[in-house]
C-alpha cells in the first residue's frame, strides 16, 4: 500500500484526519509510523501515561502503511457510532 492508498481508505473508513502521522509527532490516540535509526519502520499507538497499545516493526514503509490500515479498520466502528 502507499502513502495515497491509505489517506483514500482511511477517508473511506471514516477515520478523523490526525490519525495517521508519518515521522511527524507522537500524539494520543494517534497511529505513528516512524523510520528509525536501524532501517526499520516501526509502526505504534500511545494512549494514557506512555502505554503502547501496539508496537511492531517493519522492513519497508508499504508494510507499515497496511499493518496500519489494519489497525485503521479495528478502530473504525469507534470513529463511526
Amino acid at each position: 500500500m502507499t502513502l495515497g492508498e491509505i489517506n483514500e481508505k482511511l477517508k473511506e473508513l471514516g477515520i478523523p484526519d490526525g490519525w495517521l502521522s508519518i515521522n511527524g509527532p507522537d500524539s494520543f490516540g494517534a497511529t505513528v509510523i516512524h523510520y528509525e535509526y536501524n532501517k526499520k519502520w516501526r509502526v505504534y499507538e500511545i494512549v494514557d501515561h506512555g502505554k503502547l497499545v501496539y508496537d511492531e516493526w517493519f522492513r519497508n514503509l508499504e508494510d507499515a502503511l497496511d499493518y496500519a490500515y489494519m489497525q485503521a479498520e479495528k478502530a473504525a466502528p469507534h470513529f463511526n457510532r
